[in-house]
This record gives C-alpha cells, sequence and structure tokens, in this order.
C-alpha cells in the first residue's frame, strides 16, 4: 500500500453539528450510518486513508466507525 490520502474528519458521533448542516437528521446514529454510507461509496482498496480528527470531541462510537 504505496499510495496516502490524508482528509479532515468527517465528525461522526458530533450531535451539535447538525445544527450547522442542510441535512437534519433525527438521531446522531443516522448521521453516522449515512456518513460512513458515503465513505465506503468513495474509498478504494490499496489506498491508506488517513483521517485527521480533534479525539477530545469524539465520542466512543466515533472510534468504532474508523476501520
Amino acid at each position: 500500500m504505496s499510495k496516502k490520502k490524508f482528509t479532515y474528519e468527517h465528525h461522526s458521533g458530533h450531535t451539535n453539528i447538525n445544527r450547522f448542516s442542510e441535512h437534519l437528521f433525527a438521531l446522531v446514529e443516522e448521521m453516522n450510518s449515512k456518513l460512513i454510507k458515503r465513505w465506503n461509496k468513495k474509498v478504494s482498496s490499496g489506498i491508506m486513508y488517513i483521517i485527521l480528527m480533534i479525539f477530545l470531541w469524539q465520542s466512543k462510537d466515533a472510534f468504532k466507525a474508523c476501520r
């Protein structure tokens, strides 16, 4: 795996981000599920994705979503 791509966090598990988004979700779990589905459609095998995150604000559920 020689190719690497960097990205910034996508705010999974962040309940307040919903207030600043055009996509309104009833539950944070619904938002997390949508984020994961969209991420999985975009990523390619053979590339290491490095997500730069602010761990202080993340919940345990956010870490479960990272694979």
